[in-house]
């Protein structure tokens, strides 16, 4: 029996109806924004979860707001890396994905569920 999105709201309670999870083409310049810095290995179609977690492991005593964010931006990509989208290349996450984060304010809106779903198969 395979999995349904009803089955994956059950399980993972991510939302299955909403706003598509659709990927667009980013670039070096968008993570350079959106991280404040580059993965060190050139490779800038990945991002490696072990760069992200040394890069953003330690938050400054007194972050100023984009600081803070960028924190945030690199913890939600290594969560969803790390958990919704894992697998057999464990490890890395694609650049891409960090677009979902850009508007921090409608992250709880994507059907992370479906998305899941679609990348297990």
């Amino acid at each position: 029996m395979m999995p349904t999105l009803e089955d994956v709201w059950k399980i993972l309670r991510l939302r299955v109806t909403s706003v598509a999870v659709t990927l667009r083409i980013v670039d070096k310049y968008f993570i350079s924004c959106m991280l404040g810095r580059l993965p060190p290995d050139g490779n800038h179609s990945i991002i490696q979860l072990t760069w992200l977690r040394t890069t953003f492991k330690q938050l400054s005593h007194n972050p100023n707001r984009i600081t803070l964010l960028r924190h945030t931006l690199a913890y939600l990509l290594y969560l969803v890396g790390h958990t919704i989208f894992v697998d057999s290349t464990y490890g890395i996450i694609p650049k891409n994905y960090l677009q979902f984060f850009e508007d921090i304010d409608i992250v709880d809106q994507y059907a992370w569920g479906a998305a899941a779903l679609a990348v297990l198969f």
